[in-house]
């Protein structure tokens, strides 16, 4: 079967050649006018042969992304832009439209150097990577400007209105015969001739071309379904190969434009057999990879030692391939027992290289012999074949050391001197503000005091600058934007916050921080206090406080800004108030509440569990109100508040009923049939409808324990004696 780059190519050379075909068929059957010369040009042999070497040379260019298409119907097929500078007007166009693009746009200039009717530039530039079906525009020589005379462009393949445009671009005027919305297929003066400007070129045009349409791309499609894809299209649709198989490749690439009706053949692969998956055999020995691989349905061979581990496969593991593809897995020779890198740092050359040795490895060295070892290119503790070179790095002795003398406050002649009495380097850095050491003095240093350090270390220092103070303006009483450019342009930094004032005007400083004349470190904030003008009278609404306690009332008041005053026991509820609740007063007008006594207090009884007559009778009788939530009967499952609460008499118990509670099932047994019932009833459940009005009860279902409220309990009754 053939490799997809050999089809590749096999379809760039077809398509070259047919392009070839084309030209020729195409200036052979160009249409002349009796007694005109035209400029369309009739190729030559050599003209046809430049054009499909361009043509080739971008098919070429792009035959890997070509292949790459054919495997992938979701990547768009790039094409290298064909080198058309040079050419004429009719083998640039027959050269771009060859490599699968369009012709966007042909303009026209003089030129003195490029020959009239030849190529001087184009965009995109030769070589650019671009899309199937880009348009690239051109621009064509008019030759050498003369003073009165023009070169006739050639506009043969241009419509009406480009060739119109181009004409008119060379000083001349534009005649046309024939259908405006077909192409120029002659003129009656040649490309090249030089005439006078102004000078009529009548241009003949073509009849219209039939619709065209895209030719799809089908590649990986199975034949019904590229079938249908061109068929959808408008186009016709024949195949060669096996139907079973998917396209590999199409006659007309994919976004030429074609007419309709046109017949497009595709080449359908064979069906590839069910693949299978390598498996990684890498370190196996040679007769477990090769039976893993046998079992794979993979074909096995070796290269290297028999007798060792696989250390690679030339099919990587993971990787699809047909059944009975062979494998080849290298084998590495058996290793050596391995010892153990020792760690020699810190030692002398001498006893690194003992300690290697006894390790049973080379030993080498860099560095100075005289020195310590401060690394080792193996790491210590690293398992390595015997005899393996173990290279270590000997360091310089050590310089001596000296003590960094303190030189704080002292002038930089001295701390330059007396560091160079240490055998140090001493270096000014420059200065600092410091407002505890005298200008000109040493404020820091940058290795500290009694730290031992190699002879000749650089040891820089700071010393203090000399003071530098600015005076703070009086802003006071001023416009905070005045007060602003006078606190900036002294250096300073202006900050503000208002308040109201009954004697300084709204906008203007009440008072700043630091005050004036304040001797200060440039860059320091003068915080000003700007006025608002006289603080408004604010009012309030007055909070409904009715049946508050009274601490709750005064905290509302205060909440309020108002002031709260009281009438009546502390204990009690508010029962009204002087100024009504909505009302509009002044902030810090003060509201008196008078205050009921306190109510009785009675305690919740317990209801849960009870029936819903129940729960309310004994609600009552302690002199509460009762709601009740959920069904109209059943049994209570919550209250609220809860049992034991203290509340004031007269307050609301909520009950949640609930028709499917579950009640406590009285014991009936031993009773009489209607005192059963009667109990049975009272306790929210149904006795047995089923039982004899006589006689004595001698078991019950459910016996004890708890029922769903309503439910039937099951009776046996004993009523021997009525018989």
């Amino acid at each position: 079967m053939l490799k997809r780059s050999t089809v590749a190519k096999v379809i760039t050379c077809a398509i070259a050649a047919a392009l070839f075909v084309v030209a020729i068929a195409l200036v052979s059957c160009a249409p002349a006018e009796s007694g005109k010369t035209h400029s369309h040009e009739s190729m030559s042999a050599s003209d046809i042969s430049e054009a499909a070497s361009k043509v080739a040379s971008s098919s070429s260019a792009s035959s890997s992304s070509s292949a790459a298409s054919s495997s992938s119907s979701a990547a768009p097929q790039m094409i290298s832009v064909p080198n058309v500078v040079s050419l004429t007007t009719t083998q640039a166009k027959y050269a771009i439209t060859g490599s699968g693009l369009m012709v966007s746009r042909i303009d026209s200039k003089h030129s003195s150097d490029v020959p009239t009717g030849h190529v001087i530039s184009q965009d995109p530039a030769p070589g650019t990577a671009v899309n199937k079906g880009t348009g690239v525009s051109f621009v064509v020589s008019l030759g050498k400007e003369h003073p009165s005379k023009a070169s006739v462009p050639d506009v043969t393949g241009m419509s009406w209105s480009e060739a119109k445009s181009t004409l008119k671009s060379a000083n001349l005027n534009a005649a046309k015969k024939g259908d405006t919305s077909g192409e120029v297929v002659s003129q009656d003066i040649a490309a090249g001739t030089l005439v006078d400007k102004g000078t009529t070129v009548t241009v003949t045009l073509s009849s219209p071309k039939p619709a065209q349409v895209k030719v799809p791309n089908v590649i990986g499609k199975t034949w019904n379904d590229a079938k249908a894809a061109l068929e959808s299209a408008g186009l016709g649709a024949a195949k060669k190969g096996d139907s079973e198989g998917a396209v590999e490749s199409q006659s007309i690439a994919a976004g030429t434009k074609v007419d309709k009706g046109t017949t497009v053949t595709v080449t359908l692969a064979s069906p590839k057999p069910t693949q299978v998956t390598v498996p990684d055999v890498t370190g196996k020995n040679w007769a477990d990879a090769k039976a893993t691989l046998e079992s794979a349905q993979l074909t096995a061979a070796e290269t290297g030692d028999p007798d060792g581990t696989v250390t690679s496969q030339d099919v990587a593991a993971g990787t699809q391939v047909d059944p009975g593809t062979t494998v080849t897995v290298t084998l590495s020779a058996p290793k050596p027992t391995q010892v153990t890198v020792p760690d020699v740092t810190g030692k002398n050359w001498a006893d690194a290289k003992a300690a290697l040795e006894s390790a049973q490895l080379t030993a080498a060295e860099t560095g100075d012999p005289d020195g310590t070892v401060t690394s080792q290119d193996v790491a210590a503790g690293t398992q390595v074949d015997p005899g393996t070179t173990v290279t270590v790095t000997l360091s310089a002795p050590k310089p001596e050391q000296v003590a960094v003398p303190d030189v704080r406050g002292e002038t930089q002649q001295d701390a330059e001197s007396n560091l160079g009495k240490a055998e140090l380097k001493g270096v000014c850095s420059g200065e600092v503000q410091s407002s505890t050491v005298d200008p000109g003095c040493v404020v820091r240093q940058s290795i500290d005091p009694g730290t031992m350090v190699d002879k000749g270390t650089e040891v820089s220092f700071y010393i203090a600058a000399p003071p530098s103070k600015i005076a703070v303006p009086y802003i006071e009483d001023k416009k905070s934007e005045e007060a602003k450019s006078l606190v900036e342009e002294a250096g300073l930094v202006y900050a503000s916050t208002e308040d109201y004032s009954d004697d300084v005007e709204k906008g203007c400083v009440i008072s700043q921080d630091p005050k004036s004349e304040t001797e200060v470190a440039p860059g320091t904030t003068v915080n000003a206090v700007v006025s608002l003008g006289p603080e408004p009278k604010k009012q309030v609404e007055v909070p409904d406080l009715t049946d508050m306690t009274w601490p709750d009332a005064k905290s509302a008041l205060e909440n309020a800004e108002l002031k709260a005053a009281k009438n009546g026991d502390s204990d009690g509820n508010v029962e009204s108030q002087d100024i009504a609740a909505g009302e509009e007063v002044d902030k810090g007008t003060t509201v008196t509440v008078t205050l009921s006594s306190p109510k009785p207090q009675t305690k919740v009884p317990k209801v849960e569990g009870l029936l819903w007559d129940d729960a309310k009778e004994a609600i009552e009788n302690a002199d509460l109100n009762v709601d009740r939530t959920g069904d109209k009967d059943g049994v209570v499952v919550s209250q609220n508040p809860n049992s034991g609460q203290s509340v004031d008499e007269g307050s609301s118990v909520t009950v949640k009923v609930d028709k499917n509670g579950k009640v406590k099932v009285p014991n009936v047994v031993g009773q009489s049939v209607e005192s059963a019932r009667q109990a049975l009833e009272d306790a929210g459940l149904k006795p047995d409808p089923d039982i004899p009005n006589h006689g004595t009860i001698s078991a019950q279902n459910p016996a004890n324990g708890q029922a769903k409220f309503g439910s039937v309990v099951k009776l046996t009754v004993d009523d021997s004696d009525f018989k």
